[in-house]
This record gives structure tokens, sequence and C-alpha cells, in this order.
């Protein structure tokens, strides 16, 4: 009789990954009205980052599986948008004040319930991918669920808390005005917003629930960590801010054409990271196979 034992397999098995990314604000409605091209994100996450092959955390080897992702890029529309500012401005508490930046300026800050708003970013996640159950039979309830990252670029100017004037109701499908040169480096609002889920740590970033996560770019920064060292720590560049990549030095612009490719390179990695953490990390044991084959 001879066992055989099995751990690594030298060519994984190809398993297809399919990762949604739902932007919202980069359609000339949203924050600094920057625009994003779906199709050229979704072109450039398949080109740089077109597999994933997950480890043990326990041993540190790969596993026998490796994903090779399907990217679905794609907006959301600007009555979404305006849905989710107003829910996120009806949330808002004051907080004190926070810096703008590891060493900027004071500013006040408002805190937000992720759980307040989560039924709000999950009626868009049933709409999108059509998860409403209630007309499913047996089969088409059992099957994948799909995995979604929200990117978001709220305007922190419209949806101001201390602004009562702004009927965001009447913008639900209105035409949405562009802004001057002065208003862009007002974009900002004078104020912070961050997250807290179920009483949890202050973020730009959490976890629904459902099968999505939010990433808002519009929050923040948040930090927290050994500041000496960028590794296992949160800082105020941890994630992209339109600010900084429109106003690299200061309020004197930067070219639009290299600012563009800036922004995207750093939002493929922003979703590279999203899944290789968190729609398919790695995995804290690892088993062995035996093969008892009989001669």
């Amino acid at each position: 009789m001879l066992i055989m034992y099995i751990s690594v397999i030298q060519v994984p098995f190809q398993v297809p990954l399919e990762v949604n990314i739902v932007l919202i604000g980069f359609n000339n409605d949203g924050g600094y009205r920057y625009t994003v091209d779906a199709h050229k994100l979704e072109e450039f996450l398949r080109i740089s980052f077109p597999s994933h092959r997950p480890s043990c955390l326990e041993t540190g080897e790969p596993l026998d599986i490796e994903h090779h992702i399907v990217y679905n890029v794609f907006p959301a529309g600007q009555p979404e948008l305006i849905a989710l500012e107003k829910a996120l401005k009806e949330a808002m508490v004051p907080a004190g004040t926070a810096r703008e930046s590891d060493y900027g300026r004071e500013v006040p800050l408002f805190g937000v319930d992720a759980t307040a708003v989560e039924p709000v970013f999950q009626k868009l996640y049933s709409y999108i991918f059509d998860m409403d159950n209630s007309g499913y039979n047996a089969v088409e309830m059992d099957r994948p669920v799909p995995s979604a990252i929200f990117i978001v670029n709220f305007d922190k100017v419209r949806m101001d808390p201390r602004n009562k004037e702004i009927d965001l109701d009447s913008l639900m499908y209105g035409k949405i005005t562009q802004l001057t040169e002065e208003e862009m480096k007002r974009q900002e609002g004078e104020y912070i917003y961050r997250y807290r889920y179920n009483g949890g740590g202050a973020s730009q970033v959490w976890l629904g629930l459902g099968r999505f996560v939010v990433i808002d770019l519009s929050a923040g920064p948040c930090t927290y960590g050994k500041i000496e060292t960028e590794e296992g720590s949160v800082s105020s560049k941890t994630l992209p801010r339109l600010r900084n990549v429109l106003f690299p030095r200061g309020f004197n612009a930067a070219s639009v054409h290299s600012t563009h490719d800036t922004f995207v390179g750093q939002l493929a990695a922003l979703v590279s990271t999203t899944v290789e953490h968190v729609i398919a990390p790695d995995v804290r044991y690892y088993f062995t196979y035996a093969f008892v084959l009989s001669l």
C-alpha cells in the first residue's frame, strides 16, 4: 500500500473570481466634479492585476488555487449619489475637531455611524445586482452572491451638515453645476467626517453585512498605528485623496493628464489590495491531502 501526500500543487487550479467595482461620484457629479473612465480603469486592472493566489498564514505557503480575476467597473447614477449624500448628511453628528492631515490645521469633525447609512448602500447593491430574493425560485436563490467594492467621491460642500440651505432632493434629477477655480479649492468643505461601525475605530473604509465594502475617498483622513513606520499603520496618505492629486503643491494645480494617470493607478492599487485582503484573503489553516493507493 502506497500513501501519497500532496501538499502544494505545482500548477494551481485556476478559479475565476468576479470583482465588481462601483464608482460613485466619478461621473462629473461628485467631489471636484472628477471623472473616471470606467472602461479604462477596468482595462488597467485586467492588465496590471490579472490574478491572485492566496497563501496560508500558518505556513506562508501558497494555496493550491489561483484566482483569475474578472473585473467589472461601472458608474452609479446621479440619483444614487445624491441619495447617499443625503443619508450621510443626516447621519453626521458633531465629534469635536481633528486635523486635516498629519500636521495640518484643526477643523470641525463629524462622526457617522456606518450602520445608519448601510441600508442605503445595501439598497443600491440589491438594485445593481438584482438581489431581491422575493421573486426567485430555489435554483436562482442558490446562485453565487456578487462581491462589490463601492468607491465613493462625495461633494463635501454639498452635504455639509452645517449648511441647511442646500436642498439635495432638488438635485436628485436636476442639473449639477460645474465648479469655478475658487470653488474647486474649497471642495474639502472646511470639515472632516469619519465612519465608525458598531462603535469600532474611526475609518474611511468599512465592510457591510452584505458582500460589499465601502471605500469613501472623501472621508477622513484617519490616523492610527505607529507614526514612525507605514507598515501596519494608517495615515493621511494611506488612501488617495483628490485634493492631493489635483493640488500636489498647495493650490497650484498639476497637469490634467498626469494627475489622471496617477489617480487611476492609485485606484487600481486600492482595488488590488481590497481583493487580496477582503474578497480573497489568505487563510489561517491549510490542509494536506493524503491519497491511499492499493498496489
